[in-house]
């Protein structure tokens, strides 16, 4: 076998220094580049899970809205299988692509037209990408896909509306619905942030299982690092629209090398640990992304910052293996 094709099986999804400038309005009728995802690299392995997490504003949801064609990208590449995927898709391709990439989005009840019933809702992707030749085959997947993430028995659920569920249950047919297109990899931007506490488990439960059984791969974008821990094989760990760390979930969580990674990890409960992870980060809010810092973006926030960090800007560095980190305290 060929090394590209070899790479291809273990490889379902790769980008390459992704870049999005959002240009907005100022004052005076100044024009300015609002840069929301900076030169992001990452790559999600067939069957794995990449967790990537940050607080609200680091970019993540720009970050799979790139990947998932809904925006257009400033720069970058992206490949699919390694096949590279053109930054300009026609209809067609379009179409072809969103097969094979599917979303889960945050807010189940906006996801889902509220007139429909669930049972049209799901119909939907099988008729636009021509999935079955029947009504009785249509039937029949769309009932399997509801029993897949936990609904049965599905008559129950067909002819209900969204309002007519809990919160739980919505995000399941949101769940549903990507899983019916039978895509090579999903994109859930923060699935459980809009649930209940009590019933966050289960849904991270139905997207294990789905991901195990049926070999996909995930983005799963969160701000929440115990549930990225629980999922995700690899973290990429997101500050002010760049990649700040990276590598195996264990590494990262283990020994955290940048300092927003252990801001992040103190923020998780964990009645095991004795004693705080490293200095804690100075009060503050990420920074405004038109008017980005110098340096280092995480400097006027970070306890162990140097002169050096205040001036230039940090590169990816190998911590060990396939943990990097872009920091000045390494190297």
């Amino acid at each position: 076998m060929l090394e590209s094709e070899q790479q291809s099986r273990t490889v379902a999804l790769r980008a390459e220094a992704l870049d999005k400038v959002f240009q907005v309005s100022g004052s005076a009728r100044v024009t300015r580049g609002l840069h929301a995802v900076n030169h992001v690299s990452l790559t999600v392995g067939a069957g794995s899970v990449l967790g990537v997490v940050g607080e609200s504003g680091s970019g993540k949801s720009t970050l799979i809205r790139l990947i998932a064609h809904l925006i257009p990208m400033t720069g970058g590449d992206l490949w699919l299988r390694e096949i590279p995927v053109p930054r300009r898709l026609t209809r067609s391709a379009l179409i072809r692509y969103r097969r094979r990439v599917q979303m889960i989005f945050q807010d189940p009840f906006s996801a889902l037209n509220p007139y429909y019933p669930i049972q049209y809702q799901l119909e939907r992707p099988l008729k636009n990408f021509r999935l079955v030749s029947g009504k009785g085959e249509m039937r029949d997947a769309v009932a399997k896909s509801l029993e897949e993430v936990g609904l049965a028995p599905a008559a129950d659920y067909l002819m209900k509306r969204p309002h007519e569920l809990s919160g739980g249950q919505r995000q399941r047919v949101v769940i549903a619905r990507a899983l019916i297109a039978q895509p090579e990899v999903i994109l859930a931007d923060e699935p459980t942030s809009m649930l209940d506490v009590s019933i966050r488990m289960s849904v991270l439960n139905v997207l294990e299982r789905l991901q195990q059984d049926l070999g996909l791969s995930y983005i799963f974008v969160t701000h929440d690092l115990a549930s990225a821990r629980y999922l995700a094989d690899h973290l990429l760990v997101m500050y002010a629209g760049e990649g700040v760390e990276g590598g195996q979930t264990a590494d990262v969580v283990d020994e955290a090398a940048h300092p927003y990674t252990r801001l992040l990890l103190s923020a998780v409960p964990e009645p095991t640990r004795e004693v705080p992870i490293g200095k804690p980060a100075v009060a503050g809010e990420p920074p405004d992304l038109a008017q980005l810092p110098t340096g280092c973006f995480f400097h006027p926030r970070c306890p162990q910052a140097m002169a050096r960090c205040r001036e230039e800007h940090p590169l990816p560095r190998t911590v060990k293996n396939e943990h990097w980190v872009a920091c000045h305290l390494y190297g």
